[in-house]
């Protein structure tokens, strides 16, 4: 068996004796998942693996369901290792609605009932994007060339859109006496999901000419969507870069083509400047990944929305937003 075969069995192994453990722990200790809708006890249970997913079942579901997000609202929805009471919750879910496109891998490693998972892109492959290419900061070569799936789907609102839709035929087949107005809703929000890809494409047409740097390998869909062209380094909003990213930075941006750097957050202050000084121009592009402590997804959507669109009235000067002291 080659090191990979060996390094899935023992994943595996390591998943099957946590679950046991779990299984012999006192249901009193047992870690209660955070619920994103306060549903009825008796109604059926939806866990999903992301705030966009938990949010589209929400607004289609209405209160027939309970829709549950355990994800912990510091951890990266996307790399979290769930604990094993938490394994225990999605086993015992009615229904598991997945992201697919290799996003949150630990559930192809868990012990999830097929017939209760929901993969939401496993039918929309001509759709699907490579990870790419990213300028890491670590590393000798600097380079790598990653040929993963691009898993952040949802950032092209017409893929959000196909998800949401598979998200209504599921929930339709959990709860039938409720289809006709789960029908309605899932209608009303691909329509604003379809509204807002074609807005957003409206706004990004205004910045045809400018060059896009992604601070993060997440925009993807973006990307390809709205054809920017954009290339991707790895800088954290809440770090400094070290001199050797500045210095590759220096080397890849394009000046006479007003460059714009896409961010998850607001950089530090020390950042912001620097990268005005060089010319080039943030905004924050919110992935929603994560439950936001102030605001819904659809308001994540506008807000993203509202940033491309005052890029485009700047007249291609660099972005005056405020940055994180």
């Amino acid at each position: 068996m080659d090191i990979d075969g060996w390094e899935l069995v023992t994943k595996n192994l390591v998943v099957f004796i946590a679950f046991a453990l779990a299984a012999c722990e006192p249901a009193g200790e047992a870690v209660t998942p955070e619920v994103t809708t306060a549903g009825n006890m008796a109604a059926p249970v939806v866990y999903t693996v992301n705030y966009p997913l938990a949010w589209m079942a929400d607004r289609i579901a209405g209160e027939v369901v309970e829709v549950v997000l355990p994800v912990p609202p510091t951890e990266d929805p996307d790399q979290w290792q769930p604990l094993p009471q938490h394994v225990l919750a999605y086993q015992d879910a009615d229904l598991v609605i997945l992201n697919g496109a290799g996003y949150a891998k630990w559930t192809t490693l868990a012990f999830l009932s097929p017939a209760k998972l929901v993969d939401t892109t496993a039918n929309a492959t001509d759709w699907l994007v490579p990870a790419g290419d990213v300028r890491h900061r670590h590393g000798p070569k600097g380079e790598q060339n990653n040929t993963d799936t691009a898993s952040h789907t949802w950032l092209s609102p017409d893929l959000a859109a196909e998800q949401a839709r598979v998200i209504a035929e599921a929930l339709m087949q959990l709860v039938p006496g409720s289809a006709k107005g789960m029908k309605e809703r899932a209608d009303t929000l691909v329509g604003e999901l379809k509204k807002h890809a074609r807005t957003l494409g409206e706004a990004f047409e205004n910045l045809r000419d400018r060059q896009f740097i992604f601070s993060h390998p997440v925009y993807q869909y973006i990307d390809a969507r709205y054809s920017l062209d954009g290339q991707t380094v790895v800088w954290e909003p809440h770090e400094e870069p070290n001199e050797d990213q500045w210095q590759a930075m220096a080397d890849l941006v394009e000046p006479d083509r007003s460059p714009i750097m896409m961010w998850e957050a607001l950089p530090l202050r020390s950042v912001s400047d620097r990268l005005r000084e060089m010319g080039i121009s943030v905004v924050v592009f919110e992935t929603g990944a994560n439950p936001h402590p102030r605001k819904g997804y659809d308001v994540i959507l506008d807000d993203n929305l509202a940033n491309v669109r005052a890029l485009g009235s700047m007249a291609a000067s660099p972005n005056s937003a405020k940055a994180v002291d």
